[in-house]
């Protein structure tokens, strides 16, 4: 059996005004489709895998953690003799894991493409993701909405988007208005609508929710329908949070041929 040396030294930071990191530290990782807990020799049979996975754990010395945001993630990778390297971005990244462990801990795994044949075995990976570590109860400035389907209003980057607006048949309202949010993590989020003709002034409305395949919509039917429509939304957004910015570097070099 082939075996390889594994040099993962962890150097990490949490650049912050609000908090700072106790320890940050590398617990796991992954090379293709087996996991690995640190140790000095790992199989080299999985050499020519085309990821590395991430296993990194963060404890804070203040807030209480909420969550990660995973659209946040971004990571580097620079292969010994590169000057610049390949910048990867939440689409490109899987994020496979991220939990809270308690009020100060959080666990997070990020899996990275990497070729060893084309990249080789020495390579540095800087990454930065965003922590959450308090959130609280938010009211959006009045939004006139755009009454077309795809419109959209980021709430403190948790999106809803307008997906239909119709006028429904045999029915007493003269308007109704679809939201529907983002597949995921975000679908958990909790949010209402109030809204407003022209003037500012309330309009009544009655919401129905339905979830399909992941997907959230919520429906408002409104008993007016004004010139111009105008939003309020209540929800919960980030009140506080930390960019995570870590450096690591690897070698996965040869030390023993010896065939088991």
């Amino acid at each position: 059996m082939k075996k390889l040396s594994l040099l993962l030294p962890l150097i990490a930071s949490l650049l912050s005004p609000f908090s700072q990191a106790e320890k940050v530290e590398l617990v796991g990782f992954h090379l293709g489709s087996e996991y690995f807990i640190l140790t000095e020799e790992i199989n080299s049979d999985d050499f020519r895998a085309r990821q590395i996975i991430l296993v990194l754990k963060a404890t804070f010395n203040e807030g209480q953690i909420s969550g990660i945001d995973e659209k946040s993630v971004r990571l580097r990778v620079i292969p010994e003799g590169s000057t610049g390297g390949i910048s990867y971005s939440a689409s490109d990244l899987s994020v496979l894991v991220t939990e809270v462990i308690d009020d100060r801990t959080a666990l997070l795994q990020i899996a990275c493409p990497y070729d060893v044949n084309v990249l080789g075995t020495k390579a540095e990976i800087q990454g930065e993701v965003l922590v959450v570590l308090e959130e609280q109860e938010k009211q959006s400035r009045p939004i006139h909405l755009r009454l077309e389907p795809g419109f959209s209003v980021d709430l403190d980057s948790f999106p809803v988007l307008l997906s239909a607006v119709e006028i429904p048949k045999n029915s007493p309202y003269p308007l109704a208005v679809t939201f529907r949010m983002s597949q995921g993590k975000d679908s958990d989020r909790k949010y209402s609508v109030k809204f407003f003709d022209e003037k500012m002034r309330p309009i009544k409305t009655d919401r129905s929710d339905y979830v399909i395949d992941d997907i959230h919509e919520a429906t408002y039917s409104l008993q007016s329908r004004p010139q111009k429509l105008n939003a309020v939304f209540n929800y919960v957004g980030v009140s506080k949070s930390s960019n995570l910015q870590f450096s690591l570097d690897f070698d996965l070099s040869l030390i023993n041929l010896t065939q088991k």
